[in-house]
């Protein structure tokens, strides 16, 4: 849908010149056992591979090598670069263990965390509290358990994220009910509060703050800052109290963002409730460059608080704070259905891409043809959040995307739980009744150098001072274009065939390159 930048002018150019980049499948692989793979989260690894990860309760069958051990159990898998499955790990106890977050730590190994009923057996070296506490497990490289931790109250902890941290610890965050006992050193403070964990590099606690309102409160994702603190990003049903500053936007019972800002100590500095009148559900928060933040979340709520745009069910919400939590813009994109936003990354060349799925066919900001039932979407935006491009993902039945992330390569990798068959872009069979589906995507709208087929070339993208134009023939002219479509730059190029930029802002530009019938229009990033 709209937003308050427009890049009407540029971006027409750029369909007519028809120059949209192909996203390319370099691959799709299906994980999975004869019961239920729940998929929930995957990282790129340092060796240029993934890390995918949920819960099952498969027995050895399929691609499981191990029978299950309770009701469900964390299972982890490890994939090469071409797909190649390297190992794979039944992990957890007589209980209930859901798997929700993992980071490659700096031995080369894993922590994967998630939540846990079980009692001592299997993997779990330890009785739970009363209820369910937070389960962290350390794997070595080749995903062999080194130690699990248990960590909680006597009442419900649900962890939902863990965070690298620069002094090579781990925080690791949820929702608490629970009261001042065993690891929490404070009482609940509404009915269920954000709690976070701070660990060394050997899984000990070194602090832990409760941090709520006087209802509900959900936290979700964690980032660091500059000032090495923490950015909390979650979903608040509290009016104003205890750590809230700021009451309800919408009425009792419906949900808003909840931002908190702490310090290194875990001291709360600032919060942002942002909102509209409805339900609005966050996921993500991730660093932008420029010390300010990306917000990932879906909403139903129509204008109204903070929101800009009408919902149709859920849509897509993509907001940008600074550094103080001042929303820059936002953005609401659909496509005329029930969209659900569930992880987003920044680039590695400035663009945001935003994942998740969607019951739709067709329409508003989607341009993309369904598969059939639920499709994995994903949305590029440019820095000022308007729409760049989308693609569809799936089979014939249902994919929820869950987790994305970026090799250093560039490649994108997608963790998806999937329903389907061979169909749509799935090229294997369900192995039970749904399976982890990972698929590996490669020039996703990049702003590497690209070769367009009339042979020009640009480069270095992103750049600082000067663009390199190759592959033209005899005279050429250039304008540049800025991300709100203004003319900032036009000349002849020079037989160096060097544009000099240096003098640019950074950000996001548009270049259109003209003369004896060669016209193409490319994008670039000034840094």
């Amino acid at each position: 849908m709209k937003n308050k930048y427009t890049l009407l002018t540029v971006f027409s150019l750029c369909l007519t010149m028809g120059l949209a980049q192909d996203t390319d499948i370099v691959w799709d692989k299906t994980l999975g056992g004869s019961g239920i793979e729940r998929c929930r989260a995957i990282t790129a690894t340092a060796d240029g591979g993934a890390i995918v990860l949920g819960f099952s309760n498969s027995d050895a069958s399929g691609v499981k090598s191990e029978d299950n051990i309770g009701l469900d159990d964390y299972w982890v898998v490890k994939l090469d670069s071409d797909s190649n499955l390297e190992w794979e790990n039944t992990i957890g106890g007589s209980g209930s263990d859901i798997a929700e977050t993992v980071i490659q730590t700096t031995d080369g190994g894993y922590i994967v965390g998630g939540y846990s009923s079980s009692t001592v057996s299997g993997d779990k070296t330890a009785d739970p509290y009363p209820g369910t506490e937070y389960w962290l497990v350390k794997l070595n490289s080749a995903g062999v358990v080194q130690w699990d931790a248990n960590i909680g109250g006597t009442s419900i902890d649900y962890a939902h994220n863990l965070l690298a941290t620069p002094d090579n610890g781990c925080l690791v965050g949820g929702r608490s009910e629970s009261d001042m006992s065993a690891d929490k050193s404070e009482d609940s403070i509404g009915d269920e509060d954000y709690w976070v964990v701070k660990l060394d590099s050997n899984g000990d606690i070194e602090w832990e703050n409760t941090i709520g309102g006087p209802n509900s409160d959900y936290l979700w994702d964690m980032e660091n800052t500059t000032d090495n603190g923490y950015i909390l990003a979650g979903v608040s049903f509290s009016g104003a109290g205890g750590d809230k500053t700021e009451g309800r936007i919408g009425p009792v019972g419906f949900s808003d963002l909840w931002i908190v800002k702490i310090n290194g100590s875990g001291a709360v500095q600032w919060d942002n409730t942002i909102g509209g009148t409805d339900h609005d559900r966050i996921y993500e928060v991730k660093a932008t460059s420029d010390g300010g933040f990306i917000l990932g979340a879906h909403s139903e709520s129509d204008a109204s608080g903070d929101k800009s745009e009408d919902s149709v069910l859920f849509d897509y919400w993509v907001l940008k704070i600074n550094s103080s939590g001042t929303i820059m813009w936002e953005n609401t994109i659909s496509a005329n259905a029930d969209e659900r936003l569930r992880d987003l990354i920044v680039t590695s060349t400035g663009e945001i891409l935003v994942a998740g799925y969607t019951s739709a066919t067709s329409g508003a900001d989607m341009t993309d043809t369904s598969n059939g039932g639920f499709d994995a979407w994903l949305v590029t935006l440019d820095q000022f959040g308007d729409v760049v491009s989308d693609k569809l993902i799936g089979g014939s039945d249902f994919e929820g995307l869950f987790g994305i992330s970026q090799s250093s390569d560039g490649s994108i990798y997608l963790g998806t739980e999937s329903f389907s068959d061979i169909s749509g872009d799935k090229t294997e069979d369900s192995y039970g009744l749904s399976d982890y589906w990972v698929v590996k995507m490669d020039n996703f709208l990049s702003l590497d150098e690209v070769t367009s087929s009339d042979g020009i070339s640009l480069y270095p993208n992103p750049t600082n001072g000067v663009l390199q134009v190759s592959g033209f023939q005899g005279q050429l002219n250039y304008s540049i274009y800025n991300a709100l479509g203004q003319n900032v730059m036009q000349a002849e190029l020079g037989a160096n065939a060097v544009i000099d930029v240096a003098a640019l802002k950074s950000g996001l530009y548009f270049i259109r390159l003209e003369g004896e019938g060669q016209t193409t229009v490319r994008k670039f990033i000034k840094q």
